[in-house]
């Protein structure tokens, strides 16, 4: 993430665009060289400034070495010179018993800006006590820096070094932290001669410290006196990740004087980066009941200036299953006599009272399928995939609706699902309040609530003991349709309980085909669906990225049919949990 080494696929290229975008000047300009460069020393637990730990951003590990030995530094581990000066330096080289590697090559660089100072050698054989040597010369120019030793089988140490022709002082950085990220290590460090905003890319530090759990102080000993630093703190979480940062300019080191500064750390933006599943619940309320009254009443309705009784739509489906076969001549003499039964004031009339007084027909069958619908799609789940990425240097959430589901007894699976068949990907430019790590965002999708509703009327209606099926027809009238044709023997003769069935079964069809496209026209009068939220963005293992968008109190709602008045407009308000699914590559 912040560190060119510790994720995979990120860059120089990807440090760029960051700084532009999320504010993270100071450590992507020089994690980079540290974490990748300067090899791991084992920590200083005292305050004298010196240690490694994977350099500023590394982890403190043996970056893949095998440790079977370590170094021991028997000369000074902190030194100051005047100009000229020369110093010798003494390492000794243990295996894991204690006992002295002969015949190793052991290593020394400088690590920082030591001018024109240098070392007499860089590779020293060891001894038959283990022991290797070289000599610091100290140049002209003053100078602070380190000398880290390294060895094949060891962690590297290092040796604190310091040149100066106007004495030397110590500095003492606090650097406590308070913030919201995970941080479990802090580091300070020191650049000579520099402002905060001056540090370049690839910049090392002259001296740099670990802070101990224990202790928000890093002690920098024997300094350069007369020099200005910026003092640097980053609190890192995952291994060369930086999650809090702080600086401070201009701070003086003045000779046989301790100078003390205080450093305050502030959180780092999070990256907001990779593919996430979002998946939105929300409450209906009484919207469900409201859609589906409103849909009954669409598929009840007659054209303009026609008026269809219950019983004529029962006796027009007997008319039609009697006349469904044109060889039958029995069942097309019942047709036409049913015909002339239907005069005014006939058969009409005489069922449709019987339909009254059982409380039955077609808009009761209506009625209690849309109470189903109402009653199953109290709460909605609308899944998304979303993908944060960065692009042309803003950062972009491109939302996915790939299925909405609802929670129903009907089916075995406790759950009706309607699947997207083409989704399409919204676009969105989110706000961020980096203080409170959260994101605002609103986004289109397409309208659901209608063809999730055919979904569950499916469910209903065709559910595995055919129960819904049959009490739809009960609600229908069937039965009283049944007794009604046995009444008229001349029609009974011709038309069985299969025949009212059949009838029955045309009507309800119909109903039901009705009621879907109605449920459907719903969807294309009404497209869009909107979700409104502000997620609070979690990094739950400290590496930066974010891991989880959570809104407790998402939105979701249904703008009306600008062409109709009397159309809904409604909000639902629910939950929202998104969990990364992948964070791979570089955006």
């Amino acid at each position: 993430m912040v560190a060119c080494a510790a994720r995979q696929g990120y860059g120089w290229a990807f440090f760029g665009v960051l700084a532009l975008t999320i504010s993270r000047p100071i450590v992507l300009v020089l994690l980079c060289l540290l974490a990748c460069s300067a090899a791991c020393s084992p920590a200083s637990e005292e305050g004298g400034g010196g240690f490694g730990g994977g350099g500023f951003g590394g982890s403190g590990g043996s970056g893949g070495v095998a440790i079977s030995a370590r170094l021991v530094v028997e000369s000074a581990t902190s030194v100051t010179l005047i100009p000229s000066d020369e110093v010798t330096i003494v390492v000794r080289y243990l295996d894991d018993s204690q006992a002295p590697i002969a015949n190793a090559p052991i290593s020394f660089t400088l690590v920082g800006r030591a001018q024109d100072s240098g070392l007499s050698q860089l590779t020293s054989t060891t001894d038959n006590q283990g022991r290797a040597t070289t000599h610091l010369i100290a140049g002209a120019q003053n100078a602070s820096f380190q000398v880290r030793v390294s060895a094949a089988d060891a962690l590297p140490v290092v040796i604190d070094a310091a040149v100066s022709d106007r004495g030397f002082g110590n500095l003492r950085a606090f650097a406590p932290y308070a913030g919201r990220r995970g941080v479990t290590q802090r580091r300070v460090a020191l650049f000579a001669g520099r402002t905060c905003a001056e540090i370049e890319s690839g910049a090392a530090p002259d001296r740099q410290s670990n802070l101990t759990s224990l202790s928000d102080d890093a002690r920098f000993i024997g300094l350069p006196a007369a020099t200005r630093y910026a003092v640097l703190a980053v609190g890192f979480g995952a291994p060369a990740v930086a999650l809090a940062q702080g600086c401070e300019d201009e701070v003086e080191v003045k000779a046989d004087q301790e100078v003390a500064v205080d450093v305050t750390m502030a959180d780092l933006d999070l990256v907001p980066w990779g593919d996430y599943t979002v998946e939105v619940s929300v409450a209906t309320g009484n919207f469900a009941m409201s859609v589906s009254d409103q849909v009954r009443t669409h598929a009840m309705a007659d054209p303009p200036g026609v008026t269809t009784s219950p019983a004529q739509r029962l006796l027009t489906a007997l008319d039609e299953a009697l006349r469904a076969d044109p060889t039958a001549v029995a069942q097309l003499a019942a047709a036409d006599l049913l015909q002339q039964l239907r005069d005014p004031g006939g058969a009409d009339t005489d069922l449709q009272a019987a339909l009254d007084a059982a409380a039955v027909g077609p808009s009761r069958t209506l009625a209690w399928i849309s109470d189903r619908m109402g009653g199953e799609l109290q709460t909605i789940n609308f899944v998304f995939d979303v993908q944060l990425a960065l692009e042309n240097e803003a950062q972009t959430a491109s939302w996915t609706l790939r299925r909405a589901t609802a929670m129903s007894n009907v089916v075995d699976s406790g759950a009706i699902e309607h699947v997207i068949a083409e989704p399409t990907a919204s676009i969105v430019e989110p706000t961020f309040d980096w203080p409170q790590d959260r994101m605002e965002t609103g986004v289109g999708a397409p309208a659901v609530f209608g063809a999730l509703s055919v979904e569950l009327i499916d469910a209903v209606m065709d559910d595995a003991d055919g129960a819904g099926w049959s009490e739809a027809r009960q609600w229908l009238g069937c039965s009283v349709l049944e007794t009604w044709v046995q009444e008229h023997s001349a029609i009974a003769d011709a038309c069985d309980t299969a025949c009212v069935s059949s009838a029955c079964d045309r009507l309800l069809s119909t109903l039901v085909s009705s009621l879907q496209s109605s449920l459907v026209a719903m969807d294309t009068l009404r497209p869009v669906t909107t979700l409104d939220g502000i997620f609070n963005l979690v990094d739950e293992n400290a590496d930066g990225v974010v891991d989880v968008l959570d809104a407790p109190e998402s939105v979701v709602s249904w703008p009306p049919d600008p062409a109709d008045t009397a159309s809904m407009g409604d909000s639902f308000h629910g939950t929202a949990r998104g969990e990364v699914v992948v964070v791979t590559g570089a955006p």
